[in-house]
């Protein structure tokens, strides 16, 4: 029963700091490709002109 309660008790915990980790995972990677995209056209642009 020990063990049962300490798998179940932090369980809904775990699931929103995952949540909450993915979230953030997903925000820094599309920043870091917008930042990536917005880097690339300025340089391309830099290189015409």
């Amino acid at each position: 029963m020990k063990i049962v309660l300490a798998d179940a008790a932090p369980e809904p915990g775990f699931l929103a700091g995952t949540a909450i980790v993915v979230a953030l995972v997903c925000v820094a990677f599309v920043a870091a490709l917008t930042v990536l995209i917005v880097w690339l056209v300025r340089r391309t642009k830099n290189t015409r002109y």
